[in-house]
């Protein structure tokens, strides 16, 4: 199932989802942060939406161990006290965060650093709680420094809004937490968002449009840099569809792209659902003697997320290439008087590869290089 239109939709399907789109009126304030948002809505290429239940989002998402995982606050902490609250702890297993319910019965965000079998004591993130109301649902990006949470703010759109904050890591504290924006935003309950690096995908929920009890997982493709929707370039009226995502088909590149994303994104989910839990297998050579099948065999949280980077750029290049591909072939397709723009493209893209792979394997040899000084030791 899905949560917005993919297909050529019936004109009554398209009232309908108008009608939904407008049926939670904004206040006046929900109403000018909306206005403010607008002309900076990113243009992002969603490749799949999936109705779910509101309970049940976190399994739905197919994310991998070595980004960390979500565990209900409930068994975390071995009580009945929050029982839709969740604890993620992160890919190296020696970070968790979470939201907890204070006796004026306000969400305050936590973390805690593991050490040995358990966990230390809890340090409030008051840069960020004290801003944001009704927390939930935080996520530590693998670069250990981005943590994006979902809370309510006076610059938000109505209920809970997408926000992230970013460490400061001289200061040892996150900055002010910053909206996301459209069209991860809307005026209903927009309340997770994760990220898969090295795969290049991501997701985020929300309640817009949505029955009561069910929320809709959009799955889109992470651009390596953030874009804007041209406001100039189109009227008021499809952007604000753009930034209200009412229909999905209209962020794809082509159904061409879509097609070959959907195949990579059913294969991440294909994954998901036979990994076996608790196991990161990797595969890095170190040495002549000595090469690396689980994450757990680098000796430093340095390292491994070193490692993650050389898994992202290796991702990063295999997708340049598939594209790559995509423009040749769209190339020998095209006229002559055509193939300007395409040769361009091509030009550009093949400079972006070249250097993605020099990139990847200096980064490649400096792990190797910090890996086996650690083994040394």
């Amino acid at each position: 199932m899905v949560c917005a239109q993919q297909r050529k939709a019936k004109p009554i399907a398209r009232k309908n989802a108008k009608s939904a789109a407008t049926a939670n009126p904004m206040n006046a304030r929900q109403q000018e942060n909306f206005n403010a948002m607008l002309p900076n809505t990113q243009s992002i290429f969603v490749v799949d939406s999936t109705i779910v239940d509101k309970n049940r989002v976190v399994e739905t998402i197919p994310l991998s161990p070595k980004y960390g995982k979500f565990v209900s606050y409930n068994s975390f902490f071995d009580t009945d006290t929050q029982p839709n609250q969740y604890v993620f702890i992160n890919g190296f297993a020696n970070k968790c965060y979470y939201t907890e319910l204070s006796k004026d019965s306000v969400q305050h965000l936590y973390t805690r650093n593991k050490l040995g079998d358990g966990w230390g004591e809890p340090h409030r993130i008051s840069e960020i709680d004290s801003k944001l109301k009704h927390i939930s649902y935080p996520f530590l990006s693998s670069d250990g420094q981005t943590l994006y949470v979902s809370g309510i703010a006076d610059d938000g759109l109505g209920k809970r809004d997408i926000y992230v904050a970013k460490y400061n890591a001289d200061e040892g504290t996150y900055f002010e937490p910053e909206n996301i924006g459209l069209p991860f935003n809307s005026n209903d309950d927009d309340f997770i968002y994760v990220e898969s690096d090295a795969e290049r995908f991501a997701w985020f929920a929300t309640t817009r449009r949505q029955p009561e009890g069910k929320a809709c997982v959009y799955a889109f493709a992470m651009p390596e840099q953030r874009t804007n929707y041209n406001a100039d370039e189109m009227s008021e009226s499809r952007l604000k569809s753009l930034a209200s995502l009412i229909r999905i088909r209209d962020t794809w590149p082509t159904p061409e792209i879509r097609e070959r994303a959907l195949k990579e994104l059913n294969a991440i989910k294909e994954e998901a659902n036979t990994r076996v839990a608790a196991t990161d297998k990797v595969n890095f050579v170190v040495n002549d003697d000595v090469v690396y099948t689980d994450i757990k065999s680098f000796r430093s949280d340095a390292t491994r997320q070193m490692y993650y980077e050389v898994m992202r750029l290796q991702n990063d290049s295999k997708n340049k290439q598939r594209t790559l591909n995509t423009l040749r072939e769209k190339y020998h397709n095209t006229a002559d008087n055509n193939r300007t723009a395409l040769t361009r493209d091509i030009l550009q893209l093949e400079q972006q590869l070249d250097e993605a792979r020099q990139q990847l394997k200096i980064l490649e040899a400096q792990l190797r290089t910090a890996e086996n000084k650690l083994i040394k030791k």
